[in-house]
């Protein structure tokens, strides 16, 4: 991913999900195939021990974390 993305995604986290640490979320992230070595994820940002954080592609990426959508 492009760095500005995540910077972006950082701010998001920041400003909308910040005031929900302490509240169950589950969080999809559509499109997060990890496609490359040293390619950045967001799976970070959300370690929260109330979140849930759930990668979905049309295929799985390097990391094997991602679910595979079916065609």
């Amino acid at each position: 991913m492009h760095h500005t993305s995540f910077e972006k995604m950082l701010k998001f986290h920041g400003v909308y999900l910040a005031p929900f640490m302490e509240t169950p979320l589950r969080i999809l992230d559509v499109g997060s195939q990890l496609v490359e070595e040293g390619q950045g994820t967001y799976r970070g940002l959300f370690q929260c021990a109330d979140w849930r954080y759930d990668g979905l592609d049309v295929s799985p990426g390097l990391d094997r974390k991602s679910t595979r959508l079916n065609s």
